[in-house]
Protein backbone atom coordinates (compact mmCIF):
# COMPACT_ATOMS: atom_id res chain seq x y z
CA UNK A 1 0.00 0.00 0.00
CA UNK A 2 3.10 2.01 0.13
CA UNK A 3 2.83 3.03 -3.17
CA UNK A 4 -0.82 4.55 -2.93
CA UNK A 5 0.59 6.87 0.07
CA UNK A 6 -0.31 4.81 2.63
CA UNK A 7 1.49 5.80 6.16
CA UNK A 8 4.28 3.16 6.97
CA UNK A 9 2.62 2.56 10.45
CA UNK A 10 -0.36 1.62 9.04
CA UNK A 11 1.39 -1.46 7.08
CA UNK A 12 -0.15 -4.64 9.04
CA UNK A 13 2.89 -6.56 7.94
CA UNK A 14 6.69 -5.61 8.77
CA UNK A 15 9.45 -6.76 6.94
CA UNK A 16 10.92 -10.27 7.57
CA UNK A 17 13.64 -10.57 9.97
CA UNK A 18 16.23 -13.57 10.73
CA UNK A 19 14.15 -14.05 13.89
CA UNK A 20 10.83 -13.73 12.44
CA UNK A 21 10.81 -14.86 8.72
CA UNK A 22 8.34 -14.61 6.54
CA UNK A 23 6.58 -18.17 6.07
CA UNK A 24 7.03 -20.32 3.11
CA UNK A 25 5.36 -19.32 0.05
CA UNK A 26 2.46 -21.41 -0.86
CA UNK A 27 3.16 -24.63 -3.01
CA UNK A 28 2.27 -23.59 -6.89
CA UNK A 29 -0.47 -26.76 -7.17
CA UNK A 30 -4.32 -26.39 -7.54
CA UNK A 31 -5.95 -27.87 -4.45
CA UNK A 32 -7.16 -30.97 -7.14
CA UNK A 33 -4.07 -32.52 -5.93
CA UNK A 34 -3.40 -31.69 -2.40
CA UNK A 35 -4.80 -34.62 0.22
CA UNK A 36 -4.56 -34.29 3.87
CA UNK A 37 -0.77 -37.01 3.43
CA UNK A 38 0.47 -35.87 -0.07
CA UNK A 39 0.54 -33.04 -2.49
CA UNK A 40 0.88 -34.10 -6.26
CA UNK A 41 2.40 -32.24 -8.82
CA UNK A 42 0.67 -29.97 -10.67
CA UNK A 43 -0.51 -31.24 -14.81
CA UNK A 44 2.23 -30.15 -16.89
CA UNK A 45 1.46 -27.23 -18.82
CA UNK A 46 -1.49 -26.03 -16.75
CA UNK A 47 -0.35 -23.30 -14.28
CA UNK A 48 -1.92 -23.22 -10.58
CA UNK A 49 -4.14 -20.73 -9.53
CA UNK A 50 -1.51 -20.14 -6.42
CA UNK A 51 1.34 -19.39 -8.98
CA UNK A 52 -0.22 -15.53 -9.16
CA UNK A 53 -0.62 -15.09 -5.94
CA UNK A 54 2.75 -15.72 -5.15
CA UNK A 55 4.03 -13.67 -7.59
CA UNK A 56 1.93 -10.52 -6.31
CA UNK A 57 3.49 -10.89 -2.88
CA UNK A 58 7.70 -11.59 -4.77
CA UNK A 59 6.56 -7.61 -6.53
CA UNK A 60 5.38 -6.59 -2.56
CA UNK A 61 8.09 -7.85 -1.18
CA UNK A 62 10.61 -5.91 -3.09
CA UNK A 63 10.21 -3.33 -0.91
CA UNK A 64 10.93 -4.84 2.21
CA UNK A 65 14.69 -3.19 2.09
CA UNK A 66 13.07 0.35 1.64
CA UNK A 67 10.12 -0.02 4.51
CA UNK A 68 12.65 -1.61 7.00
CA UNK A 69 15.16 1.50 6.23
CA UNK A 70 12.31 3.62 6.86
CA UNK A 71 10.50 1.58 9.90
CA UNK A 72 14.04 1.83 11.75
CA UNK A 73 15.64 5.18 11.04
CA UNK A 74 14.42 6.67 8.01
CA UNK A 75 15.66 7.09 4.61
CA UNK A 76 17.16 10.19 5.51
CA UNK A 77 19.34 8.86 8.03
CA UNK A 78 22.00 7.72 4.88
CA UNK A 79 24.01 9.62 2.54
CA UNK A 80 22.38 9.93 -0.98
CA UNK A 81 24.78 6.91 -2.12
CA UNK A 82 23.58 4.26 0.15
CA UNK A 83 19.74 5.72 -0.29
CA UNK A 84 20.66 5.58 -4.11
CA UNK A 85 21.52 1.97 -3.49
CA UNK A 86 18.46 1.14 -1.56
CA UNK A 87 15.72 2.17 -3.82
CA UNK A 88 18.04 1.29 -6.87
CA UNK A 89 17.81 -2.21 -5.94
CA UNK A 90 14.17 -2.63 -4.98
CA UNK A 91 13.80 -1.07 -8.19
CA UNK A 92 15.69 -3.68 -10.45
CA UNK A 93 14.17 -6.23 -8.07
CA UNK A 94 10.54 -5.42 -8.70
CA UNK A 95 11.35 -5.58 -12.89
CA UNK A 96 13.21 -8.79 -11.97
CA UNK A 97 9.58 -10.13 -10.53
CA UNK A 98 7.44 -10.22 -14.08
CA UNK A 99 10.86 -11.80 -16.13
CA UNK A 100 10.01 -15.43 -15.74
CA UNK A 101 6.03 -14.94 -15.76
CA UNK A 102 4.67 -17.97 -17.19
CA UNK A 103 2.89 -17.39 -20.71
CA UNK A 104 -1.18 -17.01 -19.46
CA UNK A 105 -0.05 -14.14 -16.93
CA UNK A 106 2.17 -12.62 -19.83
CA UNK A 107 1.02 -9.27 -21.50
CA UNK A 108 3.32 -8.74 -24.56
CA UNK A 109 3.37 -5.18 -25.42
CA UNK A 110 1.62 -3.95 -28.33
CA UNK A 111 -0.70 -6.66 -28.27
CA UNK A 112 -4.57 -5.59 -27.53
CA UNK A 113 -7.04 -7.15 -25.36
CA UNK A 114 -8.93 -6.84 -28.79
CA UNK A 115 -6.01 -8.82 -30.75
CA UNK A 116 -5.89 -10.99 -27.42
CA UNK A 117 -9.59 -12.17 -27.23
CA UNK A 118 -10.31 -15.37 -25.70
CA UNK A 119 -13.67 -17.29 -26.76
CA UNK A 120 -15.72 -15.88 -24.40
CA UNK A 121 -15.22 -12.45 -26.14
CA UNK A 122 -16.85 -13.92 -29.08
CA UNK A 123 -19.73 -16.24 -27.29
CA UNK A 124 -22.63 -13.39 -27.31
CA UNK A 125 -21.86 -13.62 -23.61
CA UNK A 126 -23.12 -10.61 -21.42
CA UNK A 127 -21.32 -9.95 -17.79
CA UNK A 128 -23.95 -9.08 -15.75
CA UNK A 129 -23.87 -7.68 -12.02
CA UNK A 130 -23.50 -10.35 -9.04
CA UNK A 131 -26.48 -9.16 -7.77
CA UNK A 132 -28.20 -10.42 -10.90
CA UNK A 133 -30.65 -13.12 -10.21
CA UNK A 134 -29.84 -16.38 -9.32
CA UNK A 135 -32.02 -17.89 -12.17
CA UNK A 136 -29.47 -17.17 -15.06
CA UNK A 137 -29.85 -16.02 -18.45
CA UNK A 138 -28.61 -18.30 -21.65
CA UNK A 139 -26.01 -15.64 -21.86
CA UNK A 140 -24.97 -14.98 -18.31
CA UNK A 141 -21.17 -15.12 -18.98
CA UNK A 142 -21.37 -17.12 -15.14
CA UNK A 143 -23.59 -20.07 -16.73
CA UNK A 144 -20.59 -20.50 -19.11
CA UNK A 145 -17.83 -20.60 -16.17
CA UNK A 146 -19.77 -22.82 -14.48
CA UNK A 147 -20.12 -25.02 -17.36
CA UNK A 148 -16.78 -24.57 -19.21
CA UNK A 149 -14.12 -25.36 -17.09
CA UNK A 150 -11.08 -24.43 -19.34
CA UNK A 151 -12.74 -21.19 -20.11
CA UNK A 152 -13.07 -20.35 -16.36
CA UNK A 153 -9.77 -21.41 -15.75
CA UNK A 154 -8.39 -18.84 -18.66
CA UNK A 155 -10.67 -15.93 -17.09
CA UNK A 156 -8.95 -16.59 -13.86
CA UNK A 157 -5.22 -16.38 -15.50
CA UNK A 158 -6.42 -13.10 -17.30
CA UNK A 159 -8.28 -11.42 -13.43
CA UNK A 160 -4.69 -12.63 -11.99
CA UNK A 161 -2.45 -11.23 -14.72
CA UNK A 162 -4.17 -7.35 -14.71
CA UNK A 163 -3.34 -7.73 -10.87
CA UNK A 164 -0.06 -8.70 -10.95
CA UNK A 165 1.11 -6.35 -13.74
CA UNK A 166 -1.04 -3.13 -12.14
CA UNK A 167 1.00 -4.20 -9.01
CA UNK A 168 4.55 -4.33 -10.87
CA UNK A 169 3.64 -1.26 -12.30
CA UNK A 170 2.81 0.41 -8.90
CA UNK A 171 5.91 -0.56 -7.38
CA UNK A 172 7.91 0.31 -10.05
CA UNK A 173 6.49 3.70 -10.02
CA UNK A 174 6.81 4.43 -6.51
CA UNK A 175 10.55 3.75 -6.62
CA UNK A 176 11.00 5.52 -9.48
CA UNK A 177 9.24 8.58 -8.09
CA UNK A 178 10.49 8.05 -4.84
CA UNK A 179 14.65 8.04 -6.34
CA UNK A 180 13.66 11.67 -8.54
CA UNK A 181 12.03 13.37 -4.94
CA UNK A 182 15.55 12.62 -3.53
CA UNK A 183 17.77 13.28 -6.12
CA UNK A 184 15.84 16.61 -6.45
CA UNK A 185 17.47 17.43 -2.85
CA UNK A 186 20.78 16.02 -3.98
CA UNK A 187 21.31 17.93 -7.07
CA UNK A 188 24.42 19.18 -6.80
CA UNK A 189 25.95 15.64 -6.79
CA UNK A 190 27.61 14.34 -10.09
CA UNK A 191 25.18 11.77 -11.88
CA UNK A 192 25.64 8.56 -12.74
CA UNK A 193 24.57 5.21 -14.01
CA UNK A 194 21.81 4.72 -11.32
CA UNK A 195 20.18 8.03 -12.62
CA UNK A 196 20.40 6.69 -15.62
CA UNK A 197 18.47 3.67 -15.03
CA UNK A 198 15.69 5.53 -13.40
CA UNK A 199 15.65 8.00 -16.17
CA UNK A 200 14.68 5.40 -18.68
CA UNK A 201 12.80 3.34 -16.24
CA UNK A 202 10.35 6.27 -16.07
CA UNK A 203 9.81 6.31 -19.28
CA UNK A 204 9.35 2.05 -19.39
CA UNK A 205 6.78 2.88 -17.08
CA UNK A 206 4.66 4.89 -19.85
CA UNK A 207 4.80 2.50 -22.79
CA UNK A 208 4.15 -0.74 -20.08
CA UNK A 209 0.98 1.46 -18.57
CA UNK A 210 -0.22 1.44 -21.98
CA UNK A 211 0.17 -2.34 -22.73
CA UNK A 212 -1.67 -2.88 -19.65
CA UNK A 213 -4.62 -0.63 -20.34
CA UNK A 214 -4.86 -1.56 -23.69
CA UNK A 215 -4.82 -5.62 -23.00
CA UNK A 216 -6.94 -5.73 -20.52
CA UNK A 217 -10.57 -5.38 -20.45
CA UNK A 218 -13.89 -4.79 -17.91
CA UNK A 219 -14.19 -8.69 -17.12
CA UNK A 220 -10.86 -8.76 -15.80
CA UNK A 221 -10.61 -5.52 -14.10
CA UNK A 222 -13.87 -5.86 -12.64
CA UNK A 223 -12.95 -8.81 -10.15
CA UNK A 224 -10.14 -7.21 -8.93
CA UNK A 225 -12.16 -4.10 -7.34
CA UNK A 226 -11.49 -0.37 -7.05
CA UNK A 227 -7.70 -0.85 -5.79
CA UNK A 228 -6.60 -2.13 -9.35
CA UNK A 229 -8.59 1.00 -10.87
CA UNK A 230 -6.63 3.16 -8.06
CA UNK A 231 -3.29 1.78 -8.74
CA UNK A 232 -3.28 2.09 -12.30
CA UNK A 233 -5.07 5.76 -12.26
CA UNK A 234 -2.34 6.86 -9.49
CA UNK A 235 0.60 5.59 -11.86
CA UNK A 236 -0.90 7.65 -14.82
CA UNK A 237 -1.79 10.38 -12.10
CA UNK A 238 1.76 10.22 -11.27
CA UNK A 239 2.99 10.40 -14.88
CA UNK A 240 1.25 13.42 -15.84
CA UNK A 241 1.88 15.73 -12.42
CA UNK A 242 5.10 15.12 -12.40
CA UNK A 243 8.48 17.62 -12.57
CA UNK A 244 8.55 18.56 -15.53
CA UNK A 245 11.90 17.81 -15.69
CA UNK A 246 11.56 14.43 -14.64
CA UNK A 247 9.67 13.92 -17.78
CA UNK A 248 11.37 11.90 -20.74
CA UNK A 249 10.30 12.80 -24.11
CA UNK A 250 7.80 9.74 -24.71
CA UNK A 251 6.16 10.82 -20.84
CA UNK A 252 5.95 14.22 -22.49
CA UNK A 253 4.06 13.17 -25.71
CA UNK A 254 1.95 10.65 -23.65
CA UNK A 255 0.52 13.03 -21.73
CA UNK A 256 -2.98 14.04 -24.06
CA UNK A 257 -3.42 10.20 -23.96
CA UNK A 258 -2.86 9.68 -20.36
CA UNK A 259 -4.87 12.96 -19.18
CA UNK A 260 -7.85 10.81 -21.16
CA UNK A 261 -7.27 7.63 -19.51
CA UNK A 262 -7.46 9.48 -15.86
CA UNK A 263 -10.31 11.17 -16.62
CA UNK A 264 -12.15 7.78 -17.40
CA UNK A 265 -10.40 5.98 -14.57
CA UNK A 266 -11.33 8.45 -12.21
CA UNK A 267 -14.86 8.23 -12.98
CA UNK A 268 -15.29 4.60 -12.38
CA UNK A 269 -13.57 5.14 -9.03
CA UNK A 270 -16.15 7.76 -8.20
CA UNK A 271 -18.65 4.89 -9.52
CA UNK A 272 -17.10 2.08 -7.36
CA UNK A 273 -16.90 3.66 -3.97
CA UNK A 274 -20.32 5.10 -3.98
CA UNK A 275 -22.54 4.04 -0.83
CA UNK A 276 -25.44 3.29 -2.66
CA UNK A 277 -25.72 1.79 -5.94
CA UNK A 278 -28.83 2.58 -8.05
CA UNK A 279 -30.01 2.42 -11.48
CA UNK A 280 -29.14 5.33 -12.66
CA UNK A 281 -25.14 4.55 -11.05
CA UNK A 282 -25.27 1.13 -12.93
CA UNK A 283 -26.16 2.96 -15.59
CA UNK A 284 -23.21 5.32 -15.49
CA UNK A 285 -20.68 3.03 -14.45
CA UNK A 286 -21.70 0.83 -17.69
CA UNK A 287 -21.05 4.23 -19.65
CA UNK A 288 -17.70 4.57 -18.33
CA UNK A 289 -16.45 1.16 -18.73
CA UNK A 290 -17.60 1.75 -22.79
CA UNK A 291 -15.76 4.56 -22.71
CA UNK A 292 -12.67 3.08 -21.42
CA UNK A 293 -13.43 0.28 -24.18
CA UNK A 294 -13.53 2.80 -26.98
CA UNK A 295 -10.71 4.74 -26.21
CA UNK A 296 -8.38 1.30 -26.06
CA UNK A 297 -9.57 0.95 -29.38
CA UNK A 298 -8.81 4.42 -30.77
CA UNK A 299 -5.53 4.14 -29.06
CA UNK A 300 -4.57 1.30 -30.47
CA UNK A 301 -6.12 1.70 -33.71
CA UNK A 302 -3.98 5.12 -34.14
CA UNK A 303 -0.83 3.18 -33.58
CA UNK A 304 -0.65 3.54 -29.64
CA UNK A 305 2.58 3.92 -28.50
CA UNK A 306 4.16 2.14 -31.24
CA UNK A 307 3.35 4.70 -33.57
CA UNK A 308 5.71 7.39 -35.04
CA UNK A 309 4.32 9.46 -31.77
CA UNK A 310 6.11 7.13 -29.40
Amino acid sequence: MSQLGASINELPLPPPTTQEPYPEQPVEVDDDYITSDHISPQPEGTISLITGFNRNIRIYMTMNELIGVEMCYGINFFDWSAQKNIISNGLVSAKQTIEDLPEPLQIVRGESEQNNSSELDHAGLTNYPPGAPESQAENDLRRALETEPLQRRQLQSEIQKANIHASQLATRSYFVERYLNLRSAHHEAAKDDKDELVAQERESIVQDLFAVLTSISQRNLEPNGQSIINKIRQVASTLVEGATEHKGPVATKAEDYLNRFIDILVKLERCGTAAVVGAQDEEEELRNWANLREYQLQFVSSGGFLSGDF
